[in-house]
């Protein structure tokens, strides 16, 4: 979960709005002691696809797909489109299929999204009252 202050920045990291070096001594963490210590720990370099492929190809038909892909461009549509650009790349990692269905569905959302969209924010405010100072 996330919550957004009167920065409009995410107060999580990592973001896809602040450059912070995750090495620099300010995003040092402290243990906290639960049973044991508890630390920040980097998962980069897991597998984080092969279970979505196998969803993707084995367990949904066809229609299924497109209704999924459907719903998740819906709900994209209002995101800055260079994190719409790094979805359709991670969708393309579990099925290239699914990468370019996402990207022709978010086309055509955004076409229609296009005609209200905040010239500032690229529509991430979502047409109202935009305070936003996200890059393009």
């Amino acid at each position: 979960m996330s919550h957004v202050f009167n920065t409009g920045l995410p107060n999580y990291f990592p973001n896809s709005f602040t450059n912070l070096d995750p090495k620099s001594p300010r995003m040092r963490t402290q243990p906290d002691s639960f049973v044991g210590d508890v630390m920040r720990y980097e998962s980069g370099n897991e597998d984080n696809y092969s279970q979505v492929t196998d969803f993707w190809v084995k367990v949904l038909k066809e229609d299924e797909r497109n209704r999924l892909v459907e719903n998740m461009a819906n709900h994209m549509k209002n995101a800055v489109s260079f994190i719409q650009e790094r979805a359709i790349a991670n969708y393309t990692k579990v099925h290239p299929d699914f990468g370019q269905k996402l990207r022709a569905a978010l086309k055509r959302v955004n076409q229609v999204q296009n005609k209200k969209k905040c010239k500032n924010c690229n529509g991430f405010c979502g047409g109202g009252l935009c305070v936003y100072p996200f890059p393009r």
